[in-house]
């Protein structure tokens, strides 16, 4: 990164009453912390809280909407923004983490700790229930339509 410092912000998504929104032990000057949520009730004393609407999603599709896309406030007013899952303890200064993952590039993502491939991915997702058969196949689908090659990894997106 530059020597000038850029404007850095973490965000996260909670929607519904789907996970807890842990306050930030450590806030650090020079970063600004979001959480968009269309849950009126969450209250932080760290978090800058965002209200945003369901736009027609359910509550899982649009917290990965934010996840994947970030938001306008977002995109318009930082150089670099982290995601962070809500249900992510971060545990290292935000700014040590973007010199160290972002200086060379503009993203970073770790490597999924247990499985390598999207059909793995998928089976786990029937196991756990994290949508419907029908949605997880129609992807799988789209994904053979699109020639995608399911060798290349697969990656964790909770940060």
């Amino acid at each position: 990164m530059d020597k000038m410092r850029k404007k850095i912000c973490v965000y996260t998504c909670i929607t519904g009453d789907y996970d807890d929104l842990h306050e930030i032990e450590k806030p650090e000057d020079g970063v600004d912390y979001y959480c968009f949520t269309n849950n009126k009730d969450l209250e932080s004393k760290t978090w800058k809280i965002v209200q945003i609407k369901n736009c027609g999603l359910d509550n899982q599709r649009l917290s990965r909407k934010i996840k994947m896309l970030g938001e306008p406030l977002i995109m318009k007013n930082y150089e670099v923004s982290v995601w962070m899952d809500a249900s992510v303890v971060w545990n290292m200064s935000v700014i040590d983490f973007v010199d160290k993952y972002l200086s060379d590039g503009a993203f970073a993502a770790f490597v999924h700790s247990q499985r390598s491939s999207v059909r793995d991915e998928a089976i786990a997702c029937l196991s756990l229930r994290k949508d419907s058969k029908e949605k997880i196949e129609e992807t799988l689908r789209f994904l053979d339509s699109e020639g995608f090659r399911d060798d290349m990894g697969l990656f964790e997106m909770t940060v």
